[in-house]
């Protein structure tokens, strides 16, 4: 079986390559360059499983690709896509989702505050601080201190709430947050 992970070398794919990694399944990358448009290539275009071509392009990977290239199985959405793994591969590589429906929660629970609390400031923050002069816009300093600002906020509330679990248990949780700290702190792309 091959699952290929469709997408730039920066940005929602880490996330899923870190998960498949920690799972211990092979993999394969294609490069999409979506600064050079080439997520809206007609060839990438016939591979999205929505009709909004700008939908997902971070994220996209393919399950048991056939002889002809087509896909057999297929998930769109780094969220989506983590959780599908950490399922479908729980009994090989890292516990990714808790031995407990208490722990699992956690985990769920992690998901849901990043993608509505952690996400948008952590992606105002990459999007103002690396690609407003790549995008053509003059990047905005308040924008950057506010979001630093929700994001503290965010992870002062997680660290005052969350009851000591393993580690192995935060990596699911925390793998949507990888990209920010990445990028903004240390990553080049």
């Amino acid at each position: 079986m091959v699952v290929k992970v469709y997408g730039p070398l920066y940005g929602s794919p880490k996330r899923v390559l870190v998960c498949l990694v920690e799972k211990e399944v092979d993999f394969e990358t294609v490069s999409i360059d979506v600064l050079k448009g080439e997520h809206k290539h007609p060839d990438f275009l016939k591979l999205q499983l929505a009709s909004d071509s700008h939908y997902n392009t971070f994220a996209r990977w393919f399950l048991n690709i056939t002889n002809h290239g087509e896909a057999t199985e297929a998930q769109e959405e780094s969220r989506a896509i983590i959780r599908y793994d950490a399922e479908k591969y729980k009994s090989q590589g890292t516990n990714l989702l808790g031995k407990t429906i208490e722990e699992r929660g956690l985990v769920e629970q992690w998901l849901e505050v990043e993608a509505h609390n952690f996400h948008p400031p952590s992606y105002n923050m990459v999007l103002h601080i690396l690609f407003a002069s790549v995008l053509g816009f003059p990047s905005d300093p308040k924008i950057i201190q506010e979001s630093e600002e929700k994001l503290g906020k965010v992870l002062d509330r997680r660290a005052s709430t969350w009851p000591v679990i393993s580690s192995a248990l935060l990596i699911l949780a925390t793998f949507r947050s990888l990209n920010t700290w990445w990028l903004i702190w240390g990553g080049s792309i």
